[in-house]
């Protein structure tokens, strides 16, 4: 701001911006002018007692070159822009600070923040050498990030008589964006929300925090039990299950845990300690129990999230071989049920695993799962943007609810190569467990695996799967579609209910089942589904109406139409159909969807060979390639042939014709 070293202007203040900013000259003959009230020096930006720093209009970087003393206040942008304060100095905060609190420090000197604790929305330590020590109380706030840019470059130094906390509430959970090295000891928070029905409930719970005993997730109160799970252990799937009772033993940072809350109200564990960078590898072994289902006990895992930040569980799946889902037990509705993901991205389980969160996965045999800082994702990264399989032709979902405010959810993958069967890497197992007080539904496959996700082929593959359903505790169950909408407009899903001899479309509105509740069906319902073709009635030259290609489109629905001019109607079409046009109305063989559009019959453009609604001189070179000597008639029984009097031949009789209408426009 003091570029020509006339006076006015602070020359440790830059004005980062892609036009000159206000009070800009180029004359020399004054600069970006200071408030007179903050006192400057060679090194350092004061604020002193009784004056005001604003940058709260600011949106583009403002750069302190040295240190910035805060004995008053500074008012920064009261909400999130691209405004970033970057001190290249210390930082010495003894005032007030307001706004939204976006900090950057890229100096090339050591560098500190001390001072009155502070609380901030982001951190950015951008430094090329030395470290930044801090020594003063720092608090990340929820939803905040902390990013360490030039991360072998430099560190960052948390003093013994500083605080350095990232924090959790019901909002959110403040995450490193970037890792780095930093010396000292940090202190995480993990927010565990109450069971909205003040009941007992599991949550996943995993550790990111090196050297974390179990008395940091205990607390004094006990009113958390953690539990692990041990894959190799014979017996029932209850048999894996250890308490951990001994609450001096450290945390593994190489398995999840799942922990019981004793209270109904929420929680916020307090973990001290330091996280772990680069690659992290996990270890899940496969025991065979004969005595023992392969599919509900054998080969289950708790993995848990292992750094400081959320990160994208489905890209840690696509590139490890024998995993495709993962499992979270989710407590928000009135009967708790697990959630599941699958690599394709089909499922209601989370799109990442949070901060401090496990996951359950099934193996088949013994592998290794890794995680990559490449994993992180945060507000600024894409996620869930992949590749599918190109076999993958889209998903569906549907949710049953009832009036008690129970929930679940089951989907189905169109694979096209997918099996009947049972395969880890294109199925969902069902992990729930059963009553008829819960509302559940599932799905098996043909070899008898309950299922939450079942990939039954292409959508031309099959059009009925049994639907196994206990009603919880009402009497009637509401079922909704849910995924793409694009993808679930170009099919018909229906229920069919045996009992009742009756079927219920799910369309936009939903159905409504009527059942007997507190009971297990299990061979009452079956899920109907057909593909909408998206072929309409094409008049052919010579033939008429192309009948035979619409049905065969349109095969196993049933036709009628109605002629909006003449007031005739049909159950059945034929190449003679006069011209004008038609309501059609296609409804498949068990009456559940019905698809009514609007359709012209009529002839073609008579000698309009490109289709621009001309008859014109392309139109008449296109006819002479056609005649003989060497003339093909390549697009006989279509608009574009050229024996326009349908004698089977092209001569000069179609040539006269087409000289009837030749300059015409199409009418």
């Amino acid at each position: 701001e003091d570029a020509d070293g006339d006076g006015f202007g602070n020359p440790l203040v830059s004005v980062v911006d892609c036009a000159p900013p206000v009070g800009y000259v180029e004359n020399g003959e004054d600069d970006y002018p200071l408030n007179g009230a903050l006192s400057q020096s060679a090194t350092a930006l004061s604020v002193d007692v009784g004056t005001v720093l604003d940058l709260s209009n600011e949106t583009e970087p403002y750069i302190v070159n040295g240190d910035l003393v805060n004995s008053g206040e500074i008012l920064l942008p009261p909400v999130k822009n691209s405004f970033i304060l970057d001190i290249k100095g210390d930082f010495i905060n003894n005032g007030s600070v307001s706004g939204i609190k976006a900090l950057s420090f890229s100096g090339e000197a050591i560098q500190e923040i001390k001072g009155s604790p502070l609380a901030i929305d982001s951190l950015v330590i951008n430094k090329t050498s030395q470290r930044l020590t801090i020594t003063n109380s720092i608090e990340v706030k929820p939803s905040g990030s902390v990013w360490l840019l030039n991360a072998e470059e430099a560190e960052v130094v948390v003093a013994d008589t500083a605080s350095f906390t990232l924090k959790s509430d019901a909002t959110g959970t403040a995450f490193f964006g970037s890792l780095g090295a930093v010396q000292g000891e940090l202190n995480f928070e993990r927010y565990i929300p109450a069971d909205p029905n003040n009941m007992l409930t599991w949550v996943n719970l995993g550790s990111y925090v090196t050297g974390a005993q179990f008395s940091d997730w205990v607390g004094s109160e006990f009113s958390l039990l953690p539990f692990s799970y041990n894959e190799s252990l014979y017996g029932s799937a209850a048999s894996g299950w250890s308490y951990q009772w001994n609450t001096s033993d450290t945390i593994a940072l190489d398995r999840g845990y799942m922990a019981l809350l004793m209270t109904s109200e929420p929680l916020t564990l307090s973990v001290p300690g330091n996280f772990q960078r680069g690659d992290v590898s996990m270890d899940l072994s496969f025991t065979d129990d004969p005595n023992q289902s392969n599919a509900e006990v054998d080969g289950w895992h708790l993995i848990t999230n292992p750094y400081p930040a959320p990160v994208d569980l489905i890209s840690v799946l696509e590139r490890t071989e024998g995993i495709a889902s993962f499992w979270v037990n989710d407590n928000s509705s009135s009967n708790a049920t697990y959630a599941i993901r699958n690599q394709n991205g089909t499922g209601d389980g989370p799109q990442v695993l949070a901060v401090g969160q496990s996951a359950w996965v099934k193996v088949e045999s013994p592998l290794t799962i890794t995680f990559m800082e490449s994993d992180i994702v945060t507000d600024e990264a894409d996620v869930f943007v992949r590749e599918f399989d190109e076999q993958f032709e889209g998903s569906l979902g549907l949710e049953f609810t009832n009036a008690s405010e129970q929930i679940s959810r089951i989907y189905l993958d169109f694979l096209t190569n997918a099996s009947p069967s049972y395969s880890l890497e294109e199925d969902g197992l069902f992990y729930n467990t059963h009553g008829n007080n819960k509302l559940r539904a599932w799905m098996e496959a043909a070899s008898g695996e309950e299922l939450s996700i079942q990939s039954i082929g292409g959508i031309h593959a099959v059009d009925s799967i049994p639907l196994l359903l206990s009603t919880g505790v009402e009497d009637a169950v509401e079922v909704e579609l849910i995924g793409d909408t694009t993808f679930l407009q170009s099919l018909c899903v229906a229920i069919h209910d045996a009992v009742l001899d009756s079927i219920y479309a799910v369309g936009a509105s939903g159905a409504v089942l009527e059942v007997n509740e507190m009971t297990t069906e299990t061979g009452r319902f079956s899920l109907l589904i057909a593909p909408l073709p998206n072929v309409g009635l094409e008049y052919v030259p010579c033939e008429g109406v192309d009948v035979a290609s619409f049905m065969s489109a349109w095969e196993g629905w049933g036709c009628s139409w109605f002629n909006e001019a003449t007031g005739e109607s049909g159950d059945s079409l034929f190449a003679e159909m006069p011209a004008g046009y038609y309501e059609i109305t296609m409804e498949t063989h068990w009456q559940g969807c019905t698809q009514t559009f609007t359709e012209w019959i009529g002839e073609a453009c008579f000698g309009d060979f490109n289709l621009n609604g001309e008859r014109g001189t392309t139109d008449l070179l296109y006819f002479l390639t056609t005649m003989p000597p060497g003339g093909v008639n390549a697009y006989e029984g279509s608009a574009l042939s050229t024996d326009l009097d349908c004698n089977g031949l092209v001569g000069v009789n179609d040539l006269l014709l087409l000289l009837t209408v030749f300059g015409l426009d199409c009418p």
